[in-house]
């Protein structure tokens, strides 16, 4: 049994793709797409089975359902109960409500896209504001990841003597942090870099097959202040973090602490887990994709195929799930917030914790 996909192309019955000799990746494409946002790179592949696609736009839906009520809840118990509104979690909040958006402008569209056409439905505008928005919500999410990775650096390193964060500091830093992410991901509109169809040609991101010095000027430009340079600093702040809480771990051991202080230690301690687990998240799902758009300047075009470049930016994805989920059920403060707001999640919390809550105090400043 067989079916046929357009005119001499099938899959047979057991999803072999055939086509005729000289079929490309891109026939039947509109003239106006290919001339703005497809490379012709893409055109000497022969057409791509659309179970690669299909198969994506499963993944894209299952990461989509299972991040949407991690993100809600972060979100709803940040508004709602005002003792988790410690400046401290004005980050955590500003990281979901930025992977809520990156869910829905990215992985909304391509998900109809992938089982209403083979390529990109949306026209030339809406490549490019699609492609802008995942620049500016991943950007925005590896910044915040710096500043929490900088705030956990000063409150452990410097201790008792650290200056106490305000809320309106806090609220400045979030929004230096979108402010720049926005700055940095509108040139392509203005003539510096452009944004194209990828891979599969169901998603758009920055153009990093072009050699023209214009694109590749502004690839270097996106890669080392968007991903690296950041990245350079979240290493350097978490091991001065990992460094100073041993000393202190240490120093701890040799004396005896009252309950007080030993319950803050612990969920200090809890605190940097989770942040430092967050950073990980995002480097691990992130550079994958950072590394794939670097490639082509290597010279090896031959690897930047269809599924191999469609992989990674769908991996990227994974990020916007697990940051919520190891953050907002895994600090203490959040935790006993969710298990208040939303007893349907079943979420456990020792005695210890029950008594934080008595009177509606939640202690989350860990200043």
């Amino acid at each position: 049994m067989s079916w046929p996909l357009k005119e001499g192309i099938y899959l047979d019955e057991n999803y072999n793709l055939y086509y005729p000799p000289g079929a490309s990746h891109t026939d039947g494409i509109p003239e106006e797409l290919m001339r703005e946002i497809i490379d012709p790179h893409w055109s000497q592949f022969p057409p791509q089975n659309p179970l690669y696609s299909h198969g994506l736009g499963i993944i894209y839906a299952l990461l989509f359902l299972i991040s949407l009520p991690g993100h809600i809840t972060v979100v709803y118990v940040f508004l709602k109960n005002k003792e988790v509104r410690a400046p401290q979690n004005l980050y955590f909040f500003s990281l979901a409500c930025s992977d809520l958006g990156f869910m829905f402008f990215e992985c909304l569209p391509v998900i109809v896209n992938i089982f209403v056409q083979r390529y990109w439905m949306y026209g030339v505008l809406g490549c490019r504001l699609y492609a802008c928005a995942g620049a500016i919500f991943g950007t925005t999410s590896m910044l915040i990841v710096a500043v929490i990775a900088y705030d956990r650096y000063r409150v452990v390193t410097k201790g008792c003597t650290a200056k106490r964060l305000t809320f309106s500091q806090a609220f400045l830093n979030v929004l230096l942090c979108w402010v720049y992410s926005i700055a940095v991901s509108v040139p392509p509109f203005f003539g510096w870099g452009a944004y194209k169809a990828e891979g599969l040609l169901n998603t758009c991101s920055y153009d990093y097959i072009a050699r023209d010095f214009n694109r590749m000027s502004f690839m270097v430009h996106a890669f080392l202040f968007n991903y690296f340079i950041p990245l350079i600093f979240v290493i350097f702040f978490y091991y001065k973090v990992i460094v100073s809480a041993h000393l202190q771990a240490t120093s701890l051991a040799g004396q005896e602490q009252g309950g007080q202080e030993d319950e803050k230690h612990i969920d200090e301690t809890k605190v940097i887990k989770a942040s430092m687990t967050s950073a990980l998240i995002w480097f691990f799902a992130w550079t994958p994709y950072a590394i794939t758009t670097m490639v082509p300047f290597l010279g090896d075009m031959s690897i930047v195929t269809p599924l191999a470049t469609q992989l990674p930016a769908c991996f990227a994805k994974l990020s916007s799930i697990l940051n919520p989920m190891v953050y907002a059920f895994s600090h203490p403060a959040y935790r006993r917030a969710i298990a208040a707001e939303c007893p349907c999640f079943g979420l456990v919390v020792d005695v210890r914790e029950k008594e934080k809550t008595i009177g509606g105090t939640i202690m989350t400043n860990l200043n």
